[in-house]
């Protein structure tokens, strides 16, 4: 086993995994802009050379506090929505 090239090959990663982080975080603000400008004809998707890029906007989730609904056995009365942040979705097709 070559230490020195498992070394190298997980710097590359690191460097790489940041550099992609940074092309995410420019997607995701291209869409919010997109979205914000033009909500009728934004359609959430890029599509190029084998990459899709996919939007998810921002929405709320409703949940149910398990713990409280088996101890009272009430559901309606526990039902609690939390914000869900905006993603992006990344796929590569397969050479």
């Amino acid at each position: 086993m070559d230490l020195s090239r498992v070394r190298e090959l997980s710097l590359q990663i690191e460097r790489l995994n940041k550099e992609l982080a940074k092309e995410k975080e420019l997607a995701l603000e291209t869409f919010r802009s997109m979205s914000e400008e033009d909500k009728v004809y934004c359609n959430n998707k890029m599509e190029q050379d084998g990459i899709t890029i996919q939007y998810f906007p921002a929405s709320t989730s409703k949940s149910v506090d398990s713990a409280k609904l088996k101890e009272d056995g009430l559901y309606e009365k526990y039902l609690k929505e939390s914000p869900k942040s905006d993603f992006i979705k990344i796929s590569v097709k397969p050479l």
